[in-house]
């Protein structure tokens, strides 16, 4: 098959695909005819990888529907490998797929991210989610100051902790091991991929400047919300050696 055949394929896959109502049989037989998962559009903004302008309409923060892991799924069926993109992530208008998952998120948008997870995602790649959230959280002058800012904060532990569930992704990351104070913690880390079992007790004292409580600088206590047993704890922005108290 010749690339403009490519290209012409992947066209009307972004077509189907970014639709009101999608047409799953016939995004189906796009991509049994040749269609790439990552190859090469014309995006909005100049060229781009398939999956990636698709995502840029299906993501959409805690609104994101179902469509979006639906897509995710064919695309992951059909051998869609996130690091072998047609045109380089250039983490300007070109992203990696796990990038968007730095963002608040819903029950959707964290389905999607463990399907990653499950085919074929390795440390690298996650990194591009949690590494660049934190990060924001270090340089944004955002924090716990209110409601939403707690629920951003809950929805990245959320997804934390189901990274640290998958032991392809947590035994090769050092950072990660270190991030969830894996050495001070006693407990079977799968059981986070039920995220919903949880609820979160942020404690702020730890605040390098109690002028500033928008600071990030807090521990997280994880608690199962049958039976309310304290099962993990964590620091955002401090280390377990700080803390004078028993974790």
């Amino acid at each position: 098959m010749t690339n403009w055949n490519k290209e012409e394929l992947n066209k009307q896959l972004l077509s189907v695909c970014t639709a009101d109502d999608i047409d799953y049989r016939l995004a189906k037989e796009l991509l049994t005819q040749g269609a790439e998962p990552l190859g090469l559009v014309e995006g909005a903004f100049g060229k781009n990888n398939l999956y990636g302008e698709i995502a840029e309409k299906l993501f959409d923060y805690d609104n994101t529907t179902e469509s979006f892991f639906l897509v995710t799924k064919l695309f992951l069926d059909h051998g869609m490998d996130i690091r072998d993109p047609s045109v380089p992530y250039d983490y300007s208008y070109v992203s990696h797929p796990l990038s968007y998952f730095q963002f608040q998120t819903n029950d959707w948008g964290i389905r999607t991210l463990q399907l990653f997870l499950e085919n074929g995602c390795i440390a690298e790649d996650v990194r591009e989610f949690w590494h660049y959230e934190l990060g924001d959280f270090r340089c944004c002058h955002t924090g716990l100051s209110d409601e939403t800012e707690y629920q951003f904060h809950y929805d990245f532990i959320k997804k934390l902790m189901l990274v640290a569930s998958y032991p392809h992704i947590l035994n090769a990351d050092d950072e990660l091991r270190k991030l969830i104070w894996l050495d001070y913690n006693h407990y079977d880390l799968m059981k986070f991929r039920n995220w919903n079992d949880y609820r979160f007790v942020v404690d702020t004292s730890y605040c390098m400047d109690p002028q500033h409580p928008e600071e990030y600088r807090s521990i997280t206590t994880i608690i199962e919300k049958a039976g309310g047993k304290s099962v993990w704890k964590l620091g955002i922005e401090i280390l377990p050696e700080e803390i004078q108290r028993s974790i």
